[in-house]
């Protein structure tokens, strides 16, 4: 009895998963993910977007300074509160 529910659950399971995969013909030899699409040339970047990329990390340190303030004056208003 056991073997058979076993044996029936493999079969729930795996039979789903064996339809999905469709017929042999179908299928590619890189297991059917195909070919990617040719690269195609990058879209062009306004000034506006060259200016960020340039300045990506001085832009993220400012942010992170940011954060820093933010925990610093929650810090100076937790303290006070105590007093």
């Amino acid at each position: 009895m056991t073997r058979a529910l076993v044996t029936g659950a493999l079969l729930c399971v795996l039979w789903p998963a064996s339809a999905l995969a469709g017929s042999p013909d179908r299928r590619t030899a890189d297991g059917g993910r195909g070919n990617p699409p040719p690269q195609t040339t990058a879209p062009p970047t306004s000034d506006e977007d060259r200016e960020v990329i340039e300045n990506l990390d001085l832009l993220q340190a400012m942010d992170g300074a940011k954060d820093l303030d933010l925990l610093l004056e929650l810090n100076r208003d937790r303290d006070g509160d105590g007093e």
